[in-house]
């Protein structure tokens, strides 16, 4: 009987463990992760998966990482992959435990891949654009000024090559002459000023020549990498401007042989550069670029051409263990402005207009880093140099209104006069040869206090800007205006402009929990040179303080696990 008993007692044992061992196999899930990707290695999204067992069946969709999670009894399954730009895939999984299962698909389409074709708007102190290469190539611009219009607020429109185009910034249209804000726009190429203030050209004829500081017309695009628009003031580090800073860098290091060939209703551009990297570390670069513009296809007589090219050189060397960088450049650039008038069309037959430019420039720059860790993060000392030959020639038919009468002495009092015909044909020639020197040395510096990071800059630079052109030049018994003339003044008796300029600065960011504090704070003081001492601003220092403060706020969740910066 005691032994019965004992075998009933493990048999009901034995009972008990089997079926809840049953019930919990039945019971228990496991979790198969598929993970889908491109031949790219790039995420796949909205994909249908459907996993078929032989007592179930799931269909789930991909997520934007790719990811779709299934909870499974132990099986084995076939996980079939759809998708509208992939071929399919099927794959047998025998689920024992939980696993990853990645599945590669084939593309079966061109997927274009996702491109910005405007300026992008930076997250620091000023108000910054960048436009990258990939939007200029999309633009497919025949100057500078076809870049303006992808800046906010930017108007596309079609380019007019033959009018001086002024780069208009917090401002929508500078009138007739109205034009300090392009005049409050610097620029800057490779790091070096294009400095206009030695620009005096006039033309008695009314074309708008000069005053509008750089006439974007003659800036190509082909070789530029990146530009950076400052809109509003920047850094103690620049100076001489009140609308904004637009920063040109240019391709440097090796490229292949590129050739541009574009051909619209207006204009013919061609272009050629090629950049290499030598053995012993030098980058060079060289291109040409040329430019043929019309007002109209159908008029020859008014017309637009720019020449330029440049030859860039880059070498890091080694001195005393730090890195010494050195990049030099020359450029060349011409434009000529053509405007005739068809002899055919009247009493204006003899009026001609041109107004040819050439610059010569050259820039060196040096670079001296001494590592993250220094408290002085690096000295730069940059030098440029660029002589102009800028001449206008007009011929205008004058017609006066009456018998007028013009002086011919020099001197105050009273003079003899002589009076002009009444009809006759005046040519002038405005000479300007703008030289402009430009230097600037400066140094970054980088630690922290009391959980402040501190980014400083502290340097100086000197302009010298001079003309030693001839000026107006025409006979002053023709004069080639109506009326009273005019007594030019020759641009080479003008004294040169002489800045001197220092500046200190500091970036200063602060983490406050999830907040982001920044704070800049800076004073430029610039001086003339060469004031005589009659004028009151001969010893007066002026001082340019610059604050920005910005305070980044945390990000917030909306909707789904979105966030919001």
């Amino acid at each position: 009987m005691t032994r019965l008993y004992q075998v009933i007692q493990v048999l009901l044992v034995t009972f008990t463990v089997l079926f809840c061992s049953s019930v919990f196999a039945q019971s228990s899930k496991l979790q198969l992760k598929i993970v889908l990707q491109d031949a790219q290695n790039k995420n796949i999204n909205n994909a249908s998966i459907q996993v078929t067992g032989t007592k179930e069946s799931q269909l789930k969709v991909s997520d934007d990482q790719g990811i779709a999670i299934f909870d499974l009894k132990a099986d084995t399954y076939t996980v079939e992959v759809f998708h509208i730009g992939y071929g399919s895939s099927s794959t047998v999984v025998n689920l024992l435990q939980s696993q990853t299962l990645p599945i590669t698909l084939t593309a079966t389409s061109n997927i274009l891949e996702e491109m910005v074709i405007t300026a992008t708007e930076s997250k620091g102190l000023t108000s910054t654009s960048v436009i990258n290469r990939q939007a200029m190539e999309h633009l497919q611009p025949s100057s500078f000024a076809d870049l303006m219009e992808l800046l906010p607020g930017g108007q596309a429109k079609d380019p007019k090559l033959t009018v001086a185009n002024a780069a208009l910034i917090r401002e929508n249209n500078p009138g007739e002459k109205y034009a300090t804000g392009a005049l409050g726009v610097q620029f800057m190429v490779d790091d070096n000023i294009i400095n206009t203030n030695a620009d005096m050209q006039v033309s008695v004829g009314g074309a708008k020549t000069s005053h509008i500081g750089v006439d974007m017309r003659s800036l190509a695009t082909n070789d530029i990498e990146s530009v950076e628009v400052i809109r509003g003031i920047p850094t103690a580090a620049y100076g001489d401007l009140s609308s904004g800073l637009i920063k040109i860098n240019r391709k440097i290091g090796y490229t292949p042989l590129q050739a541009r060939f574009k051909v619209d209703g207006f204009s013919k551009l061609y272009y050629v550069g090629k950049g290499i990297d030598t053995k012993t570390g030098w980058k060079l670069n060289a291109s040409v670029d040329f430019l043929d513009a019309k007002n109209d296809p159908t008029d020859v007589l008014q017309n637009y051409k720019r020449v330029s090219s440049s030859l860039r050189s880059d070498r890091t060397f080694v001195v005393g263990g730090y890195d010494l960088s050195w990049k030099a450049n020359f450029d060349y650039s011409g434009t000529v402005d053509n405007d005739k008038f068809d002899p055919d069309t009247g009493y204006d037959r003899t009026d001609s207009y041109k107004n040819k430019k050439q610059y010569f420039s050259l820039g060196n720059n040096l670079k001296l880093d001494f590592g993250k860790e220094a408290l002085f993060k690096n000295i730069t000392l940059n030098a440029y140099v660029s002589q102009g030959i800028e001449d206008i020639k007009e011929t205008i038919f004058i017609q006066q209104n009456g018998r007028v009468a013009i002086p011919v002495g020099n001197e105050t009092g009273e003079n003899e006069g002589v009076f002009l015909p009444t009809s006759y044909i005046a040519t002038s020639k405005t000479e300007g040869r703008p030289l402009n020197i430009n230097t600037k040395l400066q140094s970054e510096l980088g630690f922290s206090t009391f959980g402040i990071k501190h980014h400083g800059e502290v340097g100086m630079d000197f302009r010298y800007s001079k003309n030693n052109g001839r000026g107006e030049l025409f006979d002053p018994l023709l004069p080639p205006s109506v009326g009273t003339m005019k007594r030019p003044r020759p641009f080479n008796e003008v004294p040169a402009s002489q800045i001197l300029a220092a500046y200190i600065g500091d970036r200063m960011e602060y983490d406050l929990g999830q907040h982001h504090l920044q704070l800049y704070a800076g004073v430029r003081m610039s001086k003339l040179l060469g004031v005589g001492k009659e004028f009151s601003i001969s010893d007066r220092v002026f001082a340019e303080p610059r604050v920005n403060f910005q305070w980044g706020l945390p990000k917030l969740k909306m909707g789904q696990g979105i966030s919001k910066d």
